[in-house]
């Protein structure tokens, strides 16, 4: 890797950083399994179609 030969950052920084992200994915998954689901009236919020029902 560039940043390691380069002397950017080190072995013990990326697996920080790995770390970090295993966390922050581990948390968000959590949120999103232990969260209630939306109610229906919010099943088309933010979804983006045109008049005429394709994508847009």
């Amino acid at each position: 890797m560039r940043l390691v030969e380069g002397g950017t950052i080190d072995d013990a920084a990326l697996k920080a950083i790995d770390r970090d992200i295993k966390k922050t994915v581990a948390e968000a998954a959590e949120h999103a399994q232990t969260s209630p689901e939306p109610d229906v009236s919010e099943l088309m919020t933010d979804v983006m179609v045109d008049a005429d029902g394709g994508s847009a």
